[in-house]
């Protein structure tokens, strides 16, 4: 019996991998049973909880599972660099020294020089300040203030490419640095990833900064694969493509379970105001109208119970 259910285990493990590589090419397949162990990937060793390095210096996060089920469908194994530098990490990625970037944000930049998979996550990019900075604050309402933004990051390109909005960015090593920063006043405020600023922020209980504001921009996380490799891509991407929304969303759920309360923008405060000013006007005007017809009543019937007392 319990051979019986060994086969039936080992049975369904084939069928997936072969289920997986039903769709691939010839070359793919070949490429794949040629380098199925030498795969050079490169992680962000403090980008928790996305991808980071454990106590025990291991791949975890979630770019760690998702790179995980795509090598079980592939039958591949990765060998993995753990990375602290980001622009090194992305100049890897050009010079194909990295074959994969687990967890990276499309742009134009590095369309030059990597493929990207479709999304399997998305993040909001919020703005991070002291308790007393206030919130609904908007990307409009940092012209004028000190912006710490992680160095190479899709955000600082977001940032430089504001329409109409130029920002004065301080460019820091990563988020810790930028978190640090606006807790010791070296900038006013820290524009990045919710789920990584906010585990950072528990981790060092950083209690006086908060999220004072949402961005109209979001990391939608995919994998991306050095364009020296295009078979390795379409492989990599086929294999995404038999990921189910439902798996995609249990895999986001484990790592991510932040919500953002959602101030409102300052120029929606101010009209605010403006309206609660008119309205309070609105009332004061009434009640001394109501309170003068009142009046006016009261001494036209004494006025004529006075006639008719006369008469």
């Amino acid at each position: 019996m319990c051979l019986f259910l060994l086969l039936i285990l080992c049975g369904t493990g084939v069928y997936a991998i072969e289920t997986a590589l039903h769709s691939l090419t010839v070359a793919e397949k070949e490429w794949l049973h040629h380098h199925f162990t030498d795969i050079p990937l490169w992680f962000n060793d403090n980008f928790p909880p996305i991808e980071y390095a454990d106590d025990e210096g291991n791949f975890t996060g979630m770019g760690a599972d998702i790179i995980a089920t795509v090598g079980k469908k592939l039958g591949i194994t990765f060998a993995k660099t753990a990375s602290s530098d980001w622009n090194a990490h992305l100049a890897a990625l050009e010079s194909g020294t990295c074959a994969v970037a687990p967890t990276i944000v499309q742009n134009r930049e590095r369309d030059r020089y990597a493929w990207f998979t479709t999304a399997y996550a998305s993040v909001p990019v919020v703005i991070i300040s002291a308790q007393t900075f206030g919130t609904g604050i908007s990307i409009e309402d940092l012209i004028d203030k000190r912006v710490a933004v992680v160095s190479g990051y899709a955000t600082e390109r977001y940032l430089r490419d504001v329409p109409g909005v130029s920002l004065n960015l301080i460019t820091v090593a990563d988020v810790p640095e930028g978190l640090r920063a606006v807790a010791f006043g070296q900038s006013d405020v820290f524009v990045g990833n919710l789920a990584v600023a906010s585990y950072h922020i528990s981790k060092q209980g950083i209690s006086n900064l908060h999220v004072a504001g949402v961005t109209d921009y979001k990391f939608e996380f995919r994998i991306g694969v050095s364009k020296k490799y295009p078979l390795l891509f379409f492989s990599i991407q086929k294999a995404m493509h038999t990921l189910s929304p439902e798996s995609l969303s249990t895999l986001q759920n484990r790592w991510i379970t932040l919500k953002v309360q959602k101030g409102l923008s300052s120029k929606t405060v101010e009209q605010l105001q403006v309206t609660g000013v008119f309205v309070i006007l609105l009332i004061v005007s009434l009640a001394c109208i109501s309170f003068f017809l009142k009046r006016r009543l009261n001494e036209t019937e004494v006025y004529a119970g006075v006639n008719a007392g006369h008469h």
